[in-house]
């Protein structure tokens, strides 16, 4: 619940002075009255900028309906989305007059291996069908929408919208997300508990953030306020654009709302399907270690940081290990026996560098570009850069991996 703290006017005024008699009275000297300034009849009052946001969204946002057909009866709930402009991916679907394209969040209209949990239980419930329906409520309209792509991984999604006028809608903006800052001004607009075309306002509180609740994670951490049904909405700069698909809150914490960044959510790759993670089978240091030492002197808990991380268990190859890893890197910190990086010889202390030409900055970079590569070339091997250390040598090392296909088991992982 939000406080709400109100402040009480008040008037604060000057006891007058007694008069003191004189004998002498001056002159009382005169200000000449200030020149009026002329009204300028061409001037308009300045419309505020979240006015003319939800001018411009209130025909693009939309709410969506997802009713899920199970083993034990129906169940709905509901999520936002926002149009966006099919014209710019006519080369990648094609899509008729009276079609449209919806962007959210993959967790308003897909469940993980199609089953739902048990309410008080733990025990999973089969999804049979899903059916969606996108309502604009701006006109008071509903469609019926089927799923296009979705990414579990990174939690984004596209609806096609059927049988609709293009004369209804408008389509949104997008943005370029990588270049936002802290504490730029940022709006929302969703369905918070239902309740269509809601705007909201705040910053961006901080930048490529990890909750460790996706696979794929580069939040960007919002101060505008979202609630269940806020799922979906857009995150937008304050020239209009989509930098964002909203998609979590914590529960319980005020102004602390999570985005994906409109880059991340790869509208090309949704567009093309389900979007597949692909097997590696490693894993890689996710943030980089904050050091206590110096950038060629480490400290005795950062080589023991590396020693809990890699297994390795020598202090000269720790220390080198700790030296070549000052700009960007990704330390193998996993592996899975009898997976594409064990086949090709990978091992747990590994540093990797590039990925496929690309550099690489942490683990997660590592497993965004991984991502990109499998559902775009999945039959190719990926070449792989990395460096590895014995002792004080340092031999680079290429590689070529071909990623496998994801089975329902890999799914836990």
């Amino acid at each position: 619940m939000m406080a709400v703290l109100t402040l009480s006017g008040f008037s604060l005024f000057a006891q007058e002075a007694p008069s003191t008699p004189t004998t002498e009275s001056k002159p009382v000297p005169t200000v000449p009255a200030a020149e009026p300034v002329p009204a300028n009849p061409e001037a308009k009052p300045k419309i505020d900028r979240s006015i003319e946001l939800y001018n411009e969204y209130q025909f693009a946002s939309v709410d969506i309906v997802t009713t899920v057909e199970t083993e034990i009866g129906k169940q709905a709930w509901l999520g936002a989305g926002c149009f966006i402009d099919k014209d710019q991916y006519k080369n990648i679907v094609s899509l008729k007059e009276n079609e449209a394209l919806v962007i959210t969040v993959s967790h308003v209209v897909k469940n993980e291996k199609d089953k739902l949990i048990k309410i008080g239980g733990h025990n999973f419930i089969k999804i049979l069908n899903y059916k969606y329906e996108v309502t604009l409520k701006s006109k008071k309209r509903k469609y019926n929408a089927e799923l296009v792509g979705w990414n579990l991984r990174n939690d984004t999604a596209i609806l096609k919208v059927k049988d609709i006028d293009k004369n209804d809608f408008k389509v949104a903006k997008i943005g370029n997300s990588d270049n936002l800052s802290i504490g730029q001004k940022i709006y929302v607009i969703g369905s918070p508990y239902g309740v269509s075309n809601t705007i909201t306002d705040g910053i961006i509180s901080q930048l490529h953030q990890r909750l460790d609740h996706l696979y794929v994670e580069d939040w960007i951490q919002i101060t505008a306020p979202i609630n269940p049904g806020n799922s979906g909405g857009v995150l937008i700069n304050d020239a209009g654009e989509i930098v964002g698909i909203i998609s979590a809150g914590i529960r319980g914490a005020d102004g602390m709302g999570y985005a994906v960044p409109i880059n991340l959510a790869n509208i090309p790759q949704l567009l093309k399907g389900e979007v597949k993670r692909g097997i590696f089978g490693a894993e890689a240091m996710i943030e980089n270690f904050s050091r206590m030492g110096e950038a060629n002197k480490p400290k005795i808990q950062d080589l023991l940081e590396l020693y809990d991380s890699t297994g390795i268990d020598d202090p000269t190859t720790l220390d080198t290990l700790y030296k070549n890893t000052v700009k960007k890197y990704a330390i193998v910190t996993q592996l899975k026996k009898d997976k594409p990086a064990d086949k090709s010889g990978i091992k747990k202390g590994d540093i990797i560098v590039k990925v496929a030409g690309k550099d690489i900055e942490n683990g997660m970079d590592l497993r965004i570009t991984l991502i990109n590569h499998f559902n775009g070339q999945a039959d190719k091997p990926i070449e792989i850069d990395l460096l590895r250390i014995n002792g004080t040598n340092v031999q680079p090392i290429k590689i070529f991996v071909t990623l496998e296909e994801e089975k329902d088991e890999d799914k836990d992982d």
